[in-house]
């Protein structure tokens, strides 16, 4: 995997290079000659940021110096010939940060530059997180291993053996489950305001329908009046239209009535103007006969008077007077009785006369009577058709102005659609009206747009009530899913962890101890955890921290579940520091025993850094790679053990 390692001007190196092989690379020498300075190194360029060993990188850069560098010889391929940065065809590439007084820190692939999430994001997909203490484990992480906790140890054990997919599985799940609880939850309060912002609609939409029933009905009613009125209108029309026929038929007759009277009043007054002209004659005769009667009585008188008092000269003097010869007293008395016999006879013939101009008059008073009353009434016909003229007249004026107001209904009427047949009484209909009238009041302020509002709200509403479900829905299927996951990932580990058990008290049953690996809270894995447990000289194996057991115990047990871990890591590079702190000289060479015969004809890198001698058998010696660093006038000198000698 890694080459070599060049150091410029990084902490106490000057310009030195470290090569490393495949298997395991020991490096030694004594405290303070900069061992653990080649591995801090490997770890900047991996793409560490916090060290122990400084605040910021820029303190690493050697004193009096400007920059450091750090470069790491990589092969490029990985595993099924694929490479590691694909961008470079090379079978070998150097990987260089570069670390500067300013805080400025880049990276360099073969001379160009590079990010370093492109970098360490490469690093990472090989399981290459130079973080994880399982990965590297730099000075005095030995002990601080021991104080993390329960939830972190699991956390780094699954990134180191590539479990880490199984619990992202379920923290995804689990986060999607959040995701959609708190969306459900915010659905949910944003359902419940938005519910009484939609009831609030809701009511003033029903308003708007009943206002809008009423409306329609009210439509329905003013139709009904409006065709009744036109109905009434018609029948209003009908009767004018009779009542205008009567009155002409009345006129017909009663301008025939006045042609018959004129008629009458000229033949009666043909009659009556004969009687007149009758009249005048009879009168005229009369007055003949009274004058005649009147002369004969004065004839007789005379007669009377002449022989009465002149009786001798009485026949001369009547003879004279009545033209008449008088010869004797006999002609006289003969004369006398023809006179008085004359006025009989005038006076009955006068009477006569009388009687019949007194049935005159009486036809004539008659006839004018008939005269006056043919023109009474003819002129009470005459005035009657006056007066018919003038009804017919305003009937006629009426009938235009009813036909008016029934055009104009009809429009009205038109509008609210065809003519319908109507049972109901108009009081009755207009009772109604009033009424539904009075019930729209109480909708005055209502306005039509509310039907806008409330559909928006009730698309607004069912949408997050549908989304709230299909929430709710894609929440019992996450669950479902985060059970299933979690329930793969615990089995999964629990399986791992039996086995890796297993091996981890093999190991330590060679070096006096017992132990055990499992999984803790395994039901909720935010809480879940991995225990190690060790007791030495038969006492009961215990948690595994900083009080329980010493600093030599802990570090055999640290080795020893390090030991079980690797033939389950799969990351190419594993370093750690100081593995032999605090252990006792037996435990040391029982330890480094293991190291090595787990580590033979392996192709993975594992790097050892040790302050302490080691003693290593002859037959272990070529298996391993030994670096020893130096310091020398206060600069770190490396170099290196060949396999042939010792």
């Amino acid at each position: 995997m890694i080459k070599g390692v060049f150091l410029q001007n990084f902490m106490s190196y000057e310009d030195a290079y470290i090569p490393l092989t495949n298997g395991l690379n020991l490096i030694c020498g004594p405290n303070g000659a900069g061992k653990s300075s080649i591995l801090l190194g490997i770890s900047i360029v991996l793409g560490q940021s916090y060290t122990e060993r400084a605040k910021k990188l820029s303190e690493l850069i050697r004193w009096g110096q400007n920059e450091a560098k750090v470069t790491l010889v990589l092969s490029n391929k990985i595993k099924d010939g694929k490479k590691l940065f694909p961008q470079f065809k090379d079978e070998f590439i150097e990987v260089t940060r570069v670390i500067r007084k300013n805080g400025d820190y880049k990276y360099f692939i073969q001379g160009r530059r590079f990010s370093k999430n492109d970098v360490t994001s490469a690093f990472k997909k090989i399981g290459l997180n130079p973080d994880n203490m399982l990965i590297i484990m730099h000075q005095l992480m030995v002990g601080k291993f021991s104080l993390t906790t329960p939830q972190e140890k699991l956390k780094m054990l699954e990134e180191a053996v590539g479990f880490h997919s199984y619990r992202e599985n379920v923290l995804t799940a689990f986060k999607r489950l959040n995701e959609f609880k708190s969306e459900e939850e915010k659905l949910l309060n944003f359902l419940e305001s938005t519910k009484s912002t939609y009831e609030f609609w809701k009511k003033e939409y029903e308003k708007l329908l009943r206002k809008q029933a009423l409306t329609l009905k009210l439509n329905e009613v003013n139709k009904k009046i409006a065709w009744l009125k036109i109905k009434r209108k018609k029948e209003d029309l009908t009767k004018l239209l009779e009542k205008i026929n009567e009155l002409k038929t009345k006129k017909a007759i009663f301008e025939n009535n006045l042609k018959t009277f004129l008629e009458k009043i000229d033949l009666e007054n043909l009659k009556y103007n004969e009687m007149l002209n009758e009249k005048a004659f009879k009168e005229e005769k009369l007055l003949h006969l009274l004058k005649n009667e009147a002369e004969l009585n004065v004839k007789l008188r005379i007669l009377n008077i002449l022989f009465e008092k002149f009786p001798l000269n009485a026949l001369e003097v009547a003879s004279e007077i009545f033209n008449e010869k008088l010869l004797n007293d006999r002609e006289a008395y003969e004369l006398k009785l023809k006179l008085e016999n004359e006025i009989q006879n005038n006076k009955k013939t006068v009477e006569e006369h009388k009687l019949r101009l007194k049935n005159l008059n009486e036809s004539i008073n008659e006839a004018q009577s008939n005269l006056i009353n043919f023109k009474v009434a003819f002129e009470m016909e005459k005035h009657k058709i006056e007066w018919l003229n003038q009804e017919i007249e305003k009937a006629e004026a009426l009938k235009a102005i009813e036909e008016g107001e029934l055009k104009k209904l009809l429009n009205e009427a038109e509008k609210f659609g065809a003519e319908i047949n109507i049972k109901e009484k108009l009081s009755d209909l207009l009772l109604e009206k009033k009424t539904i009238e009075d019930q729209l009041k109480l909708y005055l302020n209502v306005s039509e747009s509310i039907e806008e509002v409330y559909d928006s709200y009730a698309k607004l509403f069912n949408k997050l009530k549908s989304k709230a479900e299909e929430v709710l829905k894609n929440k019992e299927i996450i669950q479902k899913e985060l059970k299933n996951r979690q329930k793969i990932w615990s089995n999964i580990l629990k399986n791992f962890l039996k086995k890796l058990s297993e091996e981890y008290n093999f190991i330590l049953s060679f070096l006096g101890g017992q132990g055990e690996i499992k999984l803790i809270n395994e039901n909720d894995i935010e809480k879940a955890g991995l225990e190690i447990s060790v007791g030495f000289k038969n006492h009961t194996p215990k948690s595994l921290d900083s009080l329980t057991q010493s600093g030599g115990e802990r570090s055999v047990a640290l080795i020893a579940f390090l030991l079980a871990l690797q033939r389950s890591i799969s990351t190419p590079f594993r370093a750690i520091d100081e593995f032999d702190v605090h252990m006792d000289p037996r435990n040391r060479e029982a330890i480094t025993e293991l190291i090595i015969s787990s580590w033979k004809n392996r192709e993975e890198q594992y790097l050892i850094i040790t302050p302490g001698e080691l003693n290593i058998s002859d037959n272990n010696i070529n298996n391993i790679h030994v670096i020893i660093v130096q310091s020398v006038k206060g600069l770190s000198k490396v170099s290196e053990l060949k396999r042939d000698e010792n």
